[in-house]
């Protein structure tokens, strides 16, 4: 059995003026049950290693992009793309256990991680932020002169 949960309180917000635009989403918590995600592996020491389920969860995030947006020679075009990120948490939990060459269960152990910190880390580098507004400024304006 699959389960998604939290997508009901989301929030979004659009605001839109004369020259400028900016498009935001908070999610207080969003989670995927995966029960059914199942895997079993034999490892080179004889032994079985059985992951039973899978739990993805998602809190206290958001997203903003921000900017400004005129008409030019090429048609509408955006600039001064600005991009936040918020997160939380973002956790992994998957129950595992593992048997022995004669069959027996070793007792079931959670495996849980939250990447968030790793991922916000990286978001924060000198300069990493910065090149994916150059590229989502670019992609849009792509996307408005073949529109338009």
């Amino acid at each position: 059995m699959f389960g998604l949960g939290g997508l009901s309180n989301i929030q979004e917000s659009v605001d839109i003026r004369p020259n400028s635009f900016s498009l935001s989403m908070k999610v207080p918590e969003v989670y995927f049950n995966g029960e059914q995600l199942q895997h079993e592996s034999s490892l080179e020491s004889g032994l079985r290693h059985f992951y039973i389920g899978a739990h993805i969860t998602l809190k206290n995030a958001g997203f903003a992009i921000a900017g400004d947006y005129n008409l030019t020679s090429k048609g509408l075009q955006v600039s001064n793309v600005g991009l936040t990120l918020i997160m939380g948490e973002l956790s992994l939990y998957v129950p595992e256990y593992f048997t022995t060459l004669n069959g027996q269960q070793s007792p079931i152990e959670e495996y849980k991680v939250d990447v968030a910190p790793q991922i916000m880390a990286q978001w924060r580098e000198e300069g990493f932020e910065r090149r994916y507004e150059e590229k989502i400024q670019n992609a849009i304006n792509s996307y408005l002169v073949r529109c338009f």
